[in-house]
């Protein structure tokens, strides 16, 4: 009975060994469980790229940033004015234009500027006008040339402002002041004096290569001394229509009272060095309410409304004309007459 409880413990004792070593065989099968352990490390491959990712996005957008860069130093460079050189310097850079533009109402380059617009007012004076303003930008005063109807301006002939005009490629052109009406006035055209003793009762006006205008009294003319000072254009007509302070005058000379009632006027304004106006005034013409013209009060009370710091009153009456493009753009009264010199600028392209 003995033995037979022996041969139980020691079976009982085999089946305990047997189940303890079973645990010892559990970490195997863990360990082979765990082999496919990469694929978690795996997975961090795909997250390192969708970093870099946006970083080769984000270059390509990087790129195109420096591009945007040149255009606030690109903008100056195609800007209307080439170079700060001339009257104007870099002022007006919305005038000038770097290629040479014609439209109805205006002519652009990148030294000469025209703006010409026409106005009927009802209101400002006491009658009513019809008026013609080309606001003029030079960056040289030379543009502004001069000719005669003959061949020089010793010549005492009249002629078409239209005629002129054409003959001399004019893009615009206004009457002048009829020098050859006197013998005795100042004359300087284009840099040169044709009357070096003149003896008038009129005001004269000179423009100077300095783009400034000057007014003088009969007694204050010295066309040499004019010349070494740098003038460019005189004119003997008048009278200057403005005061010292800019304000229109009152006092019109006694030697301006056949021509200060109502007529149509031709005008040169001034504002400063580069920037100057004409004006065409029409008049005698009552019919449909055109234009009856303006009286020299009235003349200078349109040059202040224009701003201009100086004006200088040229002839007037069927005189008064206005070229522009191809023909005369005005109603000159009575169909305009012959008179003997023309301000005009042109175009390269015109003969």
């Amino acid at each position: 009975m003995l033995r037979r409880r022996h041969i139980f413990c020691i079976l009982l004792l085999a089946v305990i060994l047997l189940a303890g070593c079973r645990p010892a065989a559990v970490p195997v099968t863990a360990v082979a469980e765990a082999t496919p352990s990469p694929t978690p490390t795996a997975a961090v491959a795909p997250t390192a790229v969708e970093v870099i990712v946006p970083l080769l996005t984000a270059t390509p957008t990087e790129a195109p940033t420096p591009a945007p860069t040149p255009i606030p130093t690109a903008t100056p460079a195609p800007s209307p004015i080439p170079t700060p050189e001339g009257l104007c310097g870099g002022r007006f850079p919305d005038k000038f234009s770097e290629t040479e533009v014609l439209t109805d109402s205006a002519y652009r380059r990148q030294d000469l500027a025209i703006f010409l617009t026409k106005v009927h007012d009802e209101t400002s004076f006491s009658s009513f006008v019809t008026y013609f303003v080309a606001d003029i930008y030079v960056q040289d005063v030379t543009l502004l040339k001069t000719a005669p109807a003959g061949q020089d301006f010793n010549s005492p002939m009249a002629g078409s402002v239209k005629k002129m005009a054409q003959a001399n490629g004019a893009i615009f052109a206004a009457s002048g002041d009829y020098y050859a009406h006197s013998n005795r006035a100042l004359i300087i055209r284009n840099g040169v004096s044709y009357n070096d003793r003149p003896s008038t009762r009129f005001e004269s006006c000179v423009l100077y290569r300095d783009g400034t205008m000057a007014f003088y009294a009969p007694e204050e003319l010295d066309p040499q001394a004019f010349l070494a000072a740098g003038a460019w254009q005189g004119w003997t007509f008048g009278p200057s229509l403005l005061d010292e302070a800019g304000q229109p005058r009152t006092d019109i000379p006694s030697s301006y009272v056949g021509v200060k009632d109502r007529n149509p006027r031709c005008m040169l304004g001034y504002y400063e060095p580069g920037h100057y106006c004409l004006v065409v005034a029409d008049g005698r013409q009552p019919r449909e309410r055109y234009s009856n013209g303006l009286t020299l009060l009235e003349l200078a009370e349109l040059a202040h409304q224009l701003g201009c710091a100086k004006a200088y009153n040229l002839d007037g009456g069927q005189s008064a004309q206005i070229f522009w493009r191809d023909g005369i753009c005005n109603h000159p009264t009575g169909g305009g007459r012959s008179i003997s010199d023309i301000l005009f600028f042109t175009a390269p392209d015109r003969p």
